[in-house]
């Protein structure tokens, strides 16, 4: 009998971090999700991946055009 379960993923997402945020941020964070169809995870993801390639090359990335 083979494998049961879901097959394993490429881009393993084994960490977690829990983020305190107030009313306004919050509702900031549901409005971006809100507006532009992006989980508010992936959301975050993108807005780490932008500033730290902004830190590491000197100018902004173009990963996700609708943020």
């Amino acid at each position: 009998m083979g494998k049961k379960g879901r097959p394993p993923v490429e881009d393993k997402r084994d960490h977690t971090y829990c983020l305190r945020m107030n009313d306004e941020e919050f509702a900031q964070l549901n409005f971006i999700a809100t507006e532009t169809g992006i989980s508010r995870s992936e959301i975050i993801r993108e807005l780490i991946y932008r500033e730290s390639h902004l830190l590491y090359y000197g100018y902004p990335s173009q990963k996700i055009q609708s943020l």
